[in-house]
């Protein structure tokens, strides 16, 4: 699978997950020493904003490594050939694997500030976060295809945007929850009888994932808003 395709797949997902990704809201670049490419998307933009004062964002990226260009334009049997030669090339090649940012944020407009909630008020965000993250990023560890554990997810903590009144008093600009996860790629083989799962159906399950936690993620927000009312 290539990058094109990649992207291709994921947008399709997102829009059958009734999250609205808009070409407006996404960013491409390529790094022309590297050649890395890195994609970004704004989600759930068309959203009805029920946590207001804040603005609700969910952000999707990823990065897209040569090593990945060059391993979707050949199939694994070529590659290994290129890197090792005949004689010493391996006989088994690792999955390909893609990981994937979510990062969900919330702001207050026009650079604004409000009180700081209490500690049982963060109590209940940081109880809600730590249920919604559990939905959205299930696996953090998985066996490989040697048997071997592997980081296949991260989940983050509620981080703070804060600043200092005119008094001294630290007052809430917004908040964030960054994550990653890993999605398995599809190698293409000489073999035409050998075949990896596509991508399409996790990319599925991770998009409805991603709408299941935006959806509490505004919710939460919206109840921290009102606990500070």
């Amino acid at each position: 699978m290539r990058y094109d395709e990649f992207r291709e797949a994921l947008e399709k997902a997102l829009t059958d997950a009734g999250l609205f990704p808009s070409h407006h809201f996404r960013t491409e670049t390529i790094n022309t020493a590297t050649t890395d490419r890195y994609y970004e998307i704004i989600v759930g933009h068309d959203t009805v904003q029920r946590a207001r004062p804040f603005h609700v964002t969910a952000i999707l990226s990823h990065r897209w490594s040569p090593f990945e260009s060059a391993r979707s334009y050949t199939t694994e049997e070529d590659l290994v050939t290129e890197l090792f030669g005949r004689k010493t090339r391996p006989s088994k090649t690792t999955r390909r694997w893609q990981r994937m940012d979510a990062v969900l944020g919330a702001r207050l407009p026009d650079e604004s500030a409000i009180s700081m909630p209490e500690a049982e008020v963060w109590r209940s965000v940081l109880a809600s976060a730590d249920m919604m993250l559990a939905k959205l990023v299930p696996k953090e560890v998985e066996d490989d295809e040697m048997l071997r554990l592997a980081v296949t997810g991260w989940r983050g903590e509620v981080e703070v945007e804060s600043r200092c009144s005119a008094d001294g008093v630290p007052c809430l600009c917004g908040l964030r929850v960054p994550t990653w996860q890993a999605v398995h790629l599809p190698r293409a083989w000489d073999d035409p009888n050998r075949q990896d799962k596509d991508v399409r159906d996790p990319l599925a399950q991770l998009a409805c994932r991603f709408q299941v936690a935006f959806a509490e993620w505004m919710d939460l927000v919206r109840d921290l808003g009102h606990a500070i009312e």
